[in-house]
């Protein structure tokens, strides 16, 4: 055991506790000379861990080296695109106030997923210094989605933030995220509370309270998570299993155990399992705005869970007719109706409801709502049936429901009304029964994004204008320039609207759409019954014309952000970029081991800097005017693209060469390797010939320590047949993506 104070208590925490799908800062013994940022030394890992540290050094105002690795954990941090046009990121800021250089290991924690193997890098930073990672999912890590973070040290003199905020165009909206030590999180026999929560059902007002938490240990865990009005109500509990290092997050978390709004409430997060220690929390989101504010949770110690409040002894028989219950995959929103009934149900289900009538009562009764499987129960709630005769539904979700006997009873004053229970069993998922109808003809005119999928899920297509409008479903258009949404099929699994071929389409009349740049992605919206997960195509039409198709698949969360450049950005289909060889120059792309013109091929080592050497012709119709993005492939798989802003613009006609100066040890392993550059590589520019934009060379790295001639690291003076030939030089090319592949070993 190794223990350390904080707050005048003395935390024990037993040797090899780990932490789980959160972004990890964790520092490796040994320092690397930095001048004034830090820099990646290499990916890595962190094993088994002890919280603590033996006695601090002091004096000298360095910082004191541990006896074992320091963790901060931030709870929350993405990259993806949320409810009602947000569009979340997550920077991240480290600061070591200590006065001995410092290397720490940022690890991503994915959400969904076990995380005992979680991509990482490594990173020194100086005494004093700061450093900040502006969208680091995806910067750092090329990831798109939601996760948590883990920051690790052998020295306890960091400090760890983080902010993650609403990217619109007239500003951010943020939330700040600190770094938490392995001591606050919540163990064996304690509580984590969480307050200051509110949820309104209305998506135009209010707001909504989404739960996150994750496991800090590589074992897999239960969860538990209660939930209460202000006043001490008890509305349901919510189940979760979590796999080591598993990050999970519950939107609309409240909508869960009630159907009503939660003016003022609280979670109480706790853990059945021996030896489980995790972190939680909620954002809470302003529906209007997208504002979020973040709330930590709060550690009782020694706690339990509050008793439910007890349901009213029952005094008479409760009056009125109730049931029978129809199990459904699926429920019309509109009417009641189920969609999909039965009593067994495959294998595959993510939400299974309950729907049953009501006749004769008096308005606002209250009742209850248990959920069972296999006899064990797995959550309920406290609700009200608020007119004399309806229809009222409950459901249950997984990822997917585990097969096995579900039950649903429901009680009023206490007295079972009605239940009713079906099975989940293997097989192929059943398909609705509601009529599918071919969708409506969607427009075409100037400029036209299309979404297609196969089956019956609700996804939805978003598109942001250059002037920074998004036209989605919540708002169709038309909009200032003409653009709306004309087709929506599969809205909210309604039967009424389900579509045999689902479609949504936003495009602009003939002649109407802005010149510019345009993003674009697709939410999954409601899960109806699959298949999951949901395949589909993207494509962008120009004057009725293919002009880009993108393809892909969701399981429940959003797609990664397109672009495309319409018009002056060179997206109108006079463009092209085409890989040419200036003369003088050995190739296309020419790779050298040390900086020189023109590149001619010279021997390579991992031991030196690839100076890389590309040029590319637009060989189009059109000037280009919007930035360029180049990937690098090693072997076929890209590892690293870069940007060029193209500031001053791209004739047509007109010869660019390129250089960039590869950090080789990081990506390029010793051996025969093919390297390719791709213009392009996002598809940004409908090109009118799209196979001539890339350019490879097949060269061997050594592993070689030369003896270079004075002139390396300097410039060699231009020959006469280079001269003319405009280079864009390192320093204006941008990294903005470090792609995935593990740095190879030093040999």
């Amino acid at each position: 055991m190794s223990a350390s104070r904080e707050n005048g208590r003395l935390w024990n925490w037993p040797v090899g506790v780990a932490v789980s799908a959160l972004l990890v800062l964790c520092a490796a013994l040994g320092s690397v000379t930095v001048g004034g940022a830090a820099r990646p030394d290499g990916d890595g890992g962190v094993g088994a861990s002890a919280l603590g540290v033996g006695p601090r050094t002091q004096g000298g105002g360095g910082a004191a080296q541990a006896t074992a690795i320091w963790e901060f954990w931030v709870t929350t941090a993405a990259h993806l695109a949320g409810a009602a046009g947000t569009n979340w990121r997550t920077d991240l800021e480290v600061h070591n106030w200590g006065g001995t250089q410092v290397s720490f290991t940022v690890e991503l924690l994915k959400r969904d997923q076990a995380n005992t193997s979680p991509q990482s890098r490594t990173y020194s930073l100086g005494p004093g210094q700061a450093v900040r990672y502006n969208d680091l999912v995806s910067s750092m890590f090329s990831f798109s989605g939601a996760a948590a973070i883990k920051v690790s040290s052998t020295y306890d003199s960091l400090i760890v933030t983080s902010r993650t905020f609403n990217d619109q165009p007239g500003g951010t909206y943020g939330q700040f995220v600190r770094g938490r030590p392995l001591a606050e999180a919540v163990g064996p026999g304690e509580q984590g509370r969480v307050i200051h929560l509110t949820h309104n059902r209305s998506t135009t007002s209010g707001y909504r309270t989404n739960l996150l938490f994750v496991n800090a240990t590589t074992a897999s865990m239960q969860l538990n998570i209660d939930l209460y009005t202000a006043a001490g109500a008890y509305l349901g509990r919510l189940q979760r299993t979590l796999s080591g290092y598993e990050y999970k997050q519950i939107d609309k978390a409240f909508e869960g155990v009630t159907g009503s709004d939660v003016a003022d409430g609280y979670a109480v997060f706790s853990s059945p399992t021996s030896g489980a220690y995790f972190f939680a929390g909620a954002s809470v989101i302003d529906n209007r705005t997208g504002d979020a504010v973040f709330v930590p949770h709060e550690k009782v110690l020694g706690g339990t869970p509050p008793p439910p409040t007890p349901s009213p002894t029952a005094t008479t028989p409760p009056s009125g007719s109730y049931g029978p219950i129809t199990f459904a995959t699926g429920v019309n929103s509109s009417t009641g109706a189920p969609i999909n009934p039965g009593t067994s149900f495959a294998y595959g289900l993510t939400r299974l409801y309950g729907i049953w009538p009501w006749s004769g009562i008096t308005p606002n009764t209250a009742f209850r709502y248990d959920w069972y499987r296999n006899g064990t129960s797995i959550g309920g709630g406290n609700s009200t049936l608020p007119y004399a005769s309806g229809v009222a539904w409950q459901w249950t979700d997984g990822s997917p429901l585990p097969v096995g006997t579900y039950q649903l009873v429901i009680k009023v004053n206490n007295a079972v009304v009605v239940q009713g229970q079906c099975q989940i069993v293997g097989g192929s998922t059943p398909t609705p029964t509601a009529t599918s109808t071919p969708p409506p003809t969607p427009g075409t005119g100037s400029l036209a994004f299309r979404l297609t999928w196969n089956g019956t899920n609700d996804l939805d297509l978003y598109v942001k204008e250059p002037n920074g409008t998004t036209i989605y479903y919540s708002n169709k258009g038309p909009t200032s320039t003409g653009g709306r949404l004309d087709v929506d099929c599969n809205a909210g699994c309604d039967p009424a609207r389900m579509c045999s071929s689902p479609i949504e389409n936003v495009f602009w009349p003939t002649g109407g759409a802005p010149t510019g740049t345009y993003e674009f992605w697709v939410d999954w919206y409601k899960t109806c019954s699959g298949p999951t997960p949901t395949n589909f195509t993207l494509t962008v039409y120009v004057n009725g014309a293919v002009a880009q198709t993108y393809t892909g698949s969701l399981n429940g969360v959003d797609s990664q952000h397109y672009t495309y450049t319409l018009g002056g950005g060179g997206g109108g289909g006079g463009t092209n970029l085409t890989m040419v060889t200036p003369s003088g120059w050995s190739g296309c792309v020419v790779c050298n081991y040390r900086e020189v013109n023109p590149p001619v091929y010279e021997f390579l080592s991992i031991y030196y800097t690839t100076h890389v050497y590309w040029a590319v012709q637009n060989t189009g119709s059109s000037a280009i005017t919007g930035p360029v993005k180049f990937g690098f492939f090693r072997d076929g798989t890209q590892f690293f693209t870069i940007n060029y802003p193209n500031s001053s613009g791209w004739p047509v006609g007109g010869v660019l060469g390129f250089h960039y100066a590869l950090d080789t040890g990081s990506y390029i392993s010793a051996g025969t390797h093919t390297f390719m550059v791709k213009a392009d590589v996002d598809n940004a520019y409908a090109e009118t010939n799209e196979s001539d934009n890339t350019c490879s060379t097949t060269k061997e790295w050594t592993t070689i320590v030369f003896s270079p001639p004075d002139e390396v690291g300097g410039t060699l003076p231009l020959s006469d047949e280079t001269e003319d030939l405009p280079m864009v030089r390192p320093e204006e090319l941008l990294v903005v993506d470090q792609g995935e592949l593990p740095r190879p070993p030093k040999v």
